[in-house]
């Protein structure tokens, strides 16, 4: 590449100038469906690369439009490589002003916002940045989605259609040791073979591998570079940490939050990236407590997660947002399960700077430790809308209509946003991050996904990272056993293959021998638990998927040559609930105490099993019928506040074969009150 177009101060590093040369001729080639890869770790300049490569363009008659996964990702794009600006991937393919339902038997219907018409001028390049969060595997967990469900293939549709002759090109920049997208094992965008095979594209690619000079002094960045020369030589022996100036490492919790309060900068606390989803709502009610927020009560200045896709705001998964305005509460309760809403306004920075939306909120996920909505809650929703709109016809365009008006069907989905996980952390950057990597032994496994997931969130940081005990590992110890992937958000114990009835695969595994299934091969994905049988005699495959406390949320089965086995996801959640406590822990008030003591009695009359599960103000309590398991598992969840009162009882899960003896057991265990 010459030195047209090169801003006169930048000196390229030898992988950086291989870059540009390479990114030269790509532009000159006329392969058709042409993707150029640049994979670079923390340090290496992508970002500059990425300036370079718009300034190149423009020489060469291109035109550039550079693009991102998330908004912060898509503003830091813009603040590093484009004084124009950047998009996000979703503004730029989608239109957000046409909802299209899509075809299909269920009763409960899915709509999409399509593809744009691509009808720009031909020649142009596309700069996707954070491209290893670029997923291509279908999204099924919302009524609402983007496209086909696929960003990667919807993205690349975009770019080619209707373009044939090479004259746009698609540049796909992202870190290969970063975490893969949820529910992947690679990030496919960043993959050669992949797009080559999946997408039948042209592909060329280039590594960076040296750090630019402003970085090398870095203590964050050259962490960052020891574990990714782990990552990629899959070294497992030794992991230790060496504290300095920007990096430090604490030992125990009560000294982390000590360092944390005084870290805090004009009553704002700086980002705290969590392991699980427990954690995560843990360290948000910590932090809302030290505001002096209500515990309950979503307050003026509050931060936001957006945890789905908004069609109103443009805001993303992964967003953040602020709070200006707040309403009262209103509770819409539907089939047993209360909707909590508020009319919010909330602000946030999109596309065309600090911008402002209101509308509904829903409460219900605020502090909840699954990662989304539950499926009684999104089911709960959809059957909301239809008896506000007791007349509409499916498929109709006064359905349509109805769908983009309905303020509660458009409520935005959210949680606290003080804490994340290390996920929804991705593609944003802070310039002082605290880590929480608790987890439990299976998440301290040595494994590459562990490496990935402290490399990721330790680059997160700009100027100083504290890190609460970090796993540490000696050469020689653990070496002799097979260790589990860490997979975020899990905190089921145990390793693949353990036959442990408290881990989830036990609980298949116990299920299955009960039916007299031989054992099968079994590999352990990101939220997923695969069982694989491929003999003569049994052929197929099932498919357990399962949430961020390790509770099983979808059960699949696939094989023709052998019947379905006989396992329901309902079997599958009650096994689940009967492995966990039935204890009431320590330190809980005594109001609460004595709430439980009166189920625990109440239950056996009802031939029911409990199980309680605890959170912040809260409790999940589960019956089950241990004579019948494949009724499943009924769960109401309890609110309570600081003096040990019961605030709410929210009917979560409950079976039809189990509603009437609980709707009794809530009687007896809510008198004497």
């Amino acid at each position: 590449m010459s030195d047209r177009g090169r801003a006169p101060d930048f000196i390229p590093t030898p992988s950086q100038d291989d870059a540009l040369r390479t990114y030269a001729e790509f532009l000159g080639s006329t392969d058709e469906r042409a993707v150029l890869i640049i994979r670079g770790a923390a340090g290496t300049g992508k970002s500059r690369l990425i300036g370079e490569f718009a300034s190149h363009a423009r020489t060469r008659g291109f035109i550039p439009v550079l693009a991102a996964p998330t908004g912060r990702a898509a503003r830091i794009l813009g603040e590093r490589a484009a004084p124009a600006g950047a998009s996000t991937i979703h503004r730029l393919i989608y239109s957000f002003d046409e909802l299209e339902e899509e075809a299909g038997d269920s009763e409960q219907p899915v709509f999409h916002y399509r593809l744009k018409a691509s009808d720009d001028p031909g020649n142009l390049v596309f700069l996707i940045d954070e491209a290893s969060m670029i997923g291509d595997q279908k999204v099924e967990s919302t009524n609402l989605r983007f496209g086909s469900g696929r960003l990667l293939l919807d993205l690349l549709a975009f770019a080619f259609w209707a373009h044939p002759g090479g004259k746009r090109k698609v540049v796909l920049i992202g870190d290969h040791c970063q975490l893969p997208p949820i529910d992947s094992d690679a990030s496919p965008a960043l993959d050669a073979g992949y797009l080559r095979s999946k997408h039948h594209c042209i592909v060329a690619d280039v590594q960076l591998v040296d750090i630019v000079r402003q970085q090398r002094n870095s203590s964050i960045i050259a962490t960052a570079s020891r574990l990714r020369g782990m990552i990629e030589q899959r070294l497992l022996h030794t992991l230790k940490w060496e504290e300095s100036g920007q990096l430090r490492v604490i030992g125990t919790a009560p000294a982390f939050e000590a360092v944390l309060k005084q870290s805090w900068s004009d009553r704002v606390p700086p980002h705290i990236v969590c392991f699980t989803n427990t954690r995560v709502r843990d360290w948000n009610s910590w932090t809302r407590n030290l505001l002096g927020r209500p515990p309950q009560d979503p307050s003026v200045g509050d931060k936001l997660l957006v945890i789905q896709n908004h069609g109103g705001s443009g805001l993303l998964n992964g967003d953040f947002a602020d709070i200006n305005r707040v309403g009262p509460r209103v509770t819409r309760s539907v089939k047993g399960v209360d909707l909590h809403f508020r009319e919010v306004e909330v602000r946030y920075t999109g596309p065309l700077g600090e911008q402002v939306w209101t509308g509904q909120l829903l409460e219900n996920s605020l502090l909840s430790p699954e990662r989304s909505l539950t499926d009684a809650e999104n089911h709960a929703r959809w059957i909301l809308f239809k008896m506000d709109h007791p007349g509409l016809k499916v498929g109709t365009v006064e359905f349509v209509s109805a769908v983009l008006a309905d303020p509660w069907w458009n409520c935005l989905c959210v949680k606290y946003g003080y804490a994340t996980t290390c996920h929804k952390a991705q593609g944003g950057e802070w310039d002082e991050v605290f880590v929480d990597p608790e987890t439990s032994s299976r998440g301290r496994s040595r494994s590459v996904e562990m490496l990935r997931w402290l490399y990721t969130v330790i680059t997160r940081a700009k100027k100083r990272l504290t890190i609460l005990a970090p796993p540490v590992w000696s050469a020689g110890e653990g070496l002799l056993r097979e260790v589990a992937p860490a997979v975020e958000g899990s905190v089921m114990p145990g390793s693949v293959g353990g036959k442990s009835p408290q881990t989830l695969e036990g609980l298949v595994l116990s299920a299955l021998a009960d039916r007299g299934w031989p054992a099968p091969q079994l590999s352990n994905h990101s939220y997923l638990l695969r069982f694989l049988w491929n003999d003569r005699s049994f052929k197929g495959r099932l498919d357990v998927r399962y949430k961020s406390d390790g509770q099983p949320s979808e059960v699949t089965w696939d094989g023709a040559m052998i019947p379905q086995p006989t396992i329901s996801l309902r079997e599958m959640q009650a096994r689940w609930w009967l492995s966990q406590s039935s204890q009431t822990p320590e330190g809980v008030a005594a109001g609460i105490t004595q709430v439980l003591d009166r189920f625990r009695a109440a239950a056996p009359v009802e031939k029911l099993s409990m199980r309680v599960q605890f959170e912040q103000y809260a409790f999940r309590l589960a019956v089950i019928d241990e004579s019948d398991l494949s009724a499943g598992a009924a769960v109401v969840r309890v609110t309570f506040n600081g003096s040990g009162q019961t605030t709410s009882l929210l009917r979560v899960d409950v079976p039809e074969q189990l509603s009437e003896r609980l709707g009794r057991l809530i009687q007896k265990g809510a008198s004497n009150e």
